[in-house]
């Protein structure tokens, strides 16, 4: 029987990485743009940030969310006596989907920034390495927790 205590760190590590990565998300870039046409004396530029559009911000949304996931669960293991090992399982599966889902959404995110801004500078911001390295940091935190689960 596993206790809750033994998973604290655990938890709080998903916890921390997943509340970072969500503030970064919300507080910075997701990418940017410039063109210069020298020609006719035109420079254009712009970011994409959560607030500049429906779609940008619905998809960071999702993102936060993807990454909040776990602090619903934690809270719940935590304050129990006992630990079903059968729902621990379940939440680190739920919790592996979301991460995963969280980088495949930063991903399509940098492939639309680079497929509308063809034939333009542009780049990848904080929010998006947000995403992505907190996703898989998720990932992998979730990796470790199945090893502690299976030697225990």
């Amino acid at each position: 029987m596993i206790k809750p205590k033994d998973l604290k760190p655990y938890f709080m590590a998903q916890v921390i990485v997943g509340i970072l990565a969500s503030i970064l998300i919300f507080l910075s870039d997701f990418g940017g743009y410039y063109y210069r046409d020298g020609y006719n004396h035109l420079d254009v530029w712009g970011y994409i940030y959560f607030g500049s559009g429906v779609l940008p911000s619905i998809l960071m949304l999702l993102a936060i969310f993807g990454l909040l996931f776990p602090l619903k669960e934690a809270k719940v293991f935590l304050k129990a006596k006992k630990v079903n090992e059968n729902k621990v399982y379940k939440y680190l599966t739920k919790s592996k989907h979301f991460a995963l889902f969280t980088v495949a959404l930063s991903v399509m995110g940098a492939v639309i920034l680079g497929l509308t801004s063809w034939g333009i500078d542009w780049w990848l911001d904080t929010s998006f390495y947000a995403a992505f390295f907190g996703g898989l940091l998720l990932v992998f935190i979730n990796k470790l927790f199945f090893e502690f689960m299976e030697n225990n």
